[in-house]
């Protein structure tokens, strides 16, 4: 889960770093940190929440090939 939380930082860096050497994006900084930061941190807030519930759940098994199994965990 951090190394997810850690990319999202990154690319949330990144994304900003492109905006502000943008002249078109002046003045937008706080629709910057509304759309772009806040949707990334919501993503690792999730993703932190799916990898404590699968840490606390009984062990899965796999069964079969079903994709659905890698989709969804079960």
């Amino acid at each position: 889960g951090q190394q997810i939380c850690d990319a999202l930082r990154m690319l949330n860096q990144v994304c900003f770093k492109a905006l502000l050497r943008d002249p078109e994006a002046a003045g937008l900084k706080s629709d910057m940190i509304n759309h772009i930061t806040l949707t990334l941190r919501a993503g690792c807030d999730r993703a932190q929440e799916v990898f404590e519930e699968l840490e606390t759940s009984s062990v899965r098994t796999r069964q079969g090939d079903s994709w659905d199994w890698w989709l969804t965990g079960g």
